[in-house]
């Protein structure tokens, strides 16, 4: 049962997004569409030397349950920047994948609009944190340096409230403008190209009652009382809110409604008719 870092869904987002916040459900989603063994098979072509067999790992080897060092995972990472020897990337691909973890636009889910991430020039970089925090990652690259970053305790046992962002992204932020003071920060202007995702354009949906859900009156309170929360990601303005086929309320992203026995259907619409989403869900 994945779920994201920050535990909340982000519903329908671009693999640029899903990728630069570091989302783990679209990361799990992917390994299953593609395939285990071709990761693992991808990751053998990149240098990783300590790979189990592909029934070993399961949907988990999206997350992170490979062993590898800090040398092999910089120096996969290092293949992935413009002019490195990789033949399994083209230069396009390059060139997403930098933009996806180099602009602040792809973060903002996880990280925000204005994190440390952010350098003062163009640099692609990804944090990571184990289970039970005993491990913490930042690697990122620019045109001239890769750079990874581990923290942790020697002996495996956790830390204390210390992620990838608290612990070692401080250490590469650092480093990244060490290595690039100076003249060579103009030499990476070619990695400019991406353009950053609109950030205005949003798709809204019903985030709560999920579809065929089952919604159980507490016995203890007075129906009159209870209510559902119909939650809403993203709510425009000129959208409304119905149940049933009645108009509940203006679109917000919470609405309450008086549940009854039964089957019920939300639907979220515009103010001329058109259906954006709905779903269907049982009360008992």
């Amino acid at each position: 049962s994945p779920k994201n870092y920050e535990h909340e869904f982000q519903g329908l987002v671009s693999a640029g997004e899903a990728l630069g916040s570091s989302l783990n459900v679209p990361a799990v989603r992917t390994v299953e569409l593609v395939r285990e063994s071709r990761v693992l098979d991808q990751m053998t072509a990149l240098g990783f030397t300590q790979l189990m067999s592909d029934d070993h790992y399961g949907p988990s080897l999206a997350l992170g349950t490979v062993d590898v060092s800090l040398q092999e995972l910089t120096n996969a990472y290092r293949q992935l920047s413009l002019g490195a020897n990789a033949h399994s990337f083209s230069d396009q691909t390059k060139r997403q994948l930098f933009a996806a973890l180099s602009l602040q636009e792809y973060r903002r889910f996880t990280f925000g609009l204005d994190s440390l991430l952010g350098l003062p020039f163009p640099a692609a970089v990804k944090t990571g944190t184990s289970k039970d925090m005993r491990d913490n990652w930042c690697i990122g690259f620019t045109s001239d340096y890769t750079v990874g970053v581990w923290v942790g305790n020697f002996n495996g046992q956790p830390m204390w409230n210390v992620s990838g962002m608290t612990g070692a992204a401080p250490i590469w932020r650092q480093l990244m403008i060490g290595l690039h003071r100076g003249p060579s920060r103009d030499e990476l202007a070619h990695y400019e190209a991406p353009e950053a995702p609109l950030v205005t354009k949003t798709i809204s949906r019903i985030r709560y009652p999920q579809s065929n859900m089952l919604i159980g009156l507490d016995p203890d309170i007075p129906r009159a009382r209870q209510r559902v929360s119909i939650q809403i990601v993203s709510p425009q303005t000129d959208h409304v809110v119905f149940v049933d086929g009645r108009r509940l309320a203006r679109a917000d992203s919470t609405v309450f409604w008086e549940p009854r026995k039964g089957r019920h259907q939300v639907e979220l619409r515009t103010r001329q008719g058109a259906k954006v989403d709905d779903v269907s869900f049982v009360v008992r």
